[in-house]
């Protein structure tokens, strides 16, 4: 596998329930307001590629939110929320 620069951790460790693949890439977005909404996130991490990208992602059920399918396309986020899209995870966490 070649290296990306990513941290890669088993996917147990990222989401609360198994997940049968072994390995997702983690990443940490800092977030600076009190929340930001799921189709925001999407389209700042390039998760999907527009707005309209993001909007069918999610109605797709291919979004999980803290290990539940997420079909919100404007829920918030906030400090302490995992997202998964394929074989990302994303965790929010506060800015320094």
């Amino acid at each position: 596998m070649a290296d990306t620069g990513r941290i890669h951790f088993p996917r147990n460790l990222c989401l609360p329930h198994f997940i049968p693949e072994p390995f997702l890439d983690l990443h940490e977005f800092r977030l600076e307001g009190e929340f930001i909404e799921l189709n925001v996130l999407l389209k700042l991490l390039a998760l999907a590629s527009s707005g309209g990208g993001a909007k069918a992602l999610i109605a797709s059920g291919a979004v999980r939110v803290n290990g539940t399918s997420e079909i919100r396309i404007r829920r918030k986020l906030h400090i302490g929320d995992v997202v998964r899209v394929g074989g990302e995870c994303v965790r929010i966490v506060a800015a320094a």
